[in-house]
């Protein structure tokens, strides 16, 4: 891990936690997580998975996150962030579309001219925004459990949001707080079928069909890959045309 100096439209100086996978010169993936949560969020194997395909990886921490500089503000900046969310009766210390600016000057600090961008929960505001305000630095956008804000649209349960609010100051409670966070956000859990005789006569590739490119291949790109419940896979499909945008609600 390292850690990127960038400042703020208000010459506020920040530090970012940050990691990267793969090299350099390979095309980069900016993956922004969601409230309250650090860059460990993106689990490694999977930020090693992608990076083993051809791509550099970039996960980080967001201000008041994780190892990032911590924003001195009166009071405390959830609860003014809650409130405004909320009521409208505070003003947040700073806005989503900040936090946007902050993806870009990391990706500034690390020479990164454009990215695929992946955003998940409040990530995926952000990297709305990072495609709003810097529609050039965006390669693609793949936005996932999240919301366009817009009232109708992606509107958390009420228990998902009381279980999004800080609890305890102690490891246990902070453990305990998580399960009911995981359960709260959570799909069903199913157990994996197991596989019939004959499944693996079924999926095997006939004779003269075209075996997909080698991990790595020069114009392979994120939309290449596909979430599963055991991980990402490779897509059937092998166009080296730039991926549409998506828009995951």
């Amino acid at each position: 891990m390292a850690t990127a100096t960038i400042t703020t439209h208000d010459g506020l100086p920040l530090e970012l936690e940050h990691e990267a996978f793969g090299r350099r010169s390979d095309p980069a993936v900016l993956l922004i997580m969601g409230t309250g949560t650090s860059m460990m969020g993106w689990d490694a194997d999977l930020c090693r998975l992608v990076a083993q395909h051809g791509y550099r990886v970039i996960r980080y921490d967001h201000r008041d996150v994780g190892r990032s500089t911590k924003v001195a503000t009166s009071g405390d900046p959830i609860d003014a962030v809650l409130s405004a969310f909320g009521t409208g009766d505070a003003a947040p210390p700073y806005s989503v579309r900040d936090l946007a600016a902050d993806a870009v000057g990391l990706l500034d600090a690390l020479d990164v001219h454009r990215a695929h961008v992946v955003g998940a929960s409040l990530g995926g505001i952000v990297a709305q925004w990072l495609a709003i305000d810097h529609g050039d630095r965006v390669a693609s956008l793949t936005v996932a459990s999240s919301t366009t804000c817009e009232p109708g649209i992606g509107q958390p349960t009420a228990e998902a949001v009381g279980a999004l609010l800080p609890a305890g100051t102690t490891l246990p409670e902070f453990v305990e707080a998580q399960v009911v966070l995981r359960r709260a956000i959570g799909g069903p859990r199913r157990r994996k079928p197991r596989p019939r005789p004959g499944a693996a006569r079924d999926v095997a590739p006939r004779r003269g069909s075209p075996e997909p490119p080698p991990p790595g291949r020069p114009g392979a790109r994120p939309g290449d890959l596909a979430p599963t419940s055991a991980g990402w896979r490779r897509r059937r499909s092998w166009s080296t045309a730039p991926p549409p945008t998506r828009w995951w609600t």
